[in-house]
């Protein structure tokens, strides 16, 4: 379920825990596989099954239906983090930072920056 080369999951940045893999939608049967690896999961547990499946806070907080805040995004992407609290703690004008609400995704080696307000 998580080898690399199904592309579902991606290891996050501490090397034990998992994520679905943004890139994940290039198998258009995407979706189906992760309702198998759910029911598979689910079946698990249900029978009392210890499965060797880390899943990120952030993903189990997805899953439960509870809020993901910023503070979820250490386990992923620890330098992002650090970058998010620095921006929320100081005064923008004090950082002199030219800041959009954009980001850059990186797919197969071509960046595309995609605007997160209209």
């Amino acid at each position: 379920i998580f080898n690399a080369n199904y592309g579902l999951f991606i290891a996050a940045a501490d090397g034990v825990t998992f994520q679905p893999n943004p890139l994940s939608h290039v198998n258009p049967d995407h979706l189906a596989y992760f309702k198998f690896v759910g029911r598979i999961l689910g079946k698990a547990i249900a029978d009392g099954q210890l499965l060797d499946a880390r899943f990120t806070r952030s993903f189990y907080k997805h899953i439960l239906g509870r809020p993901v805040t910023h503070h979820d995004m250490e386990a992923i992407d620890p330098e992002y983090y650090k970058n998010l609290v620095q921006i929320l703690e100081f005064p923008l004008d004090v950082l002199g930072l030219d800041l959009t609400f954009s980001a850059e995704r990186s797919e197969f080696g071509r960046l595309e920056t995609v605007d997160l307000v209209e």
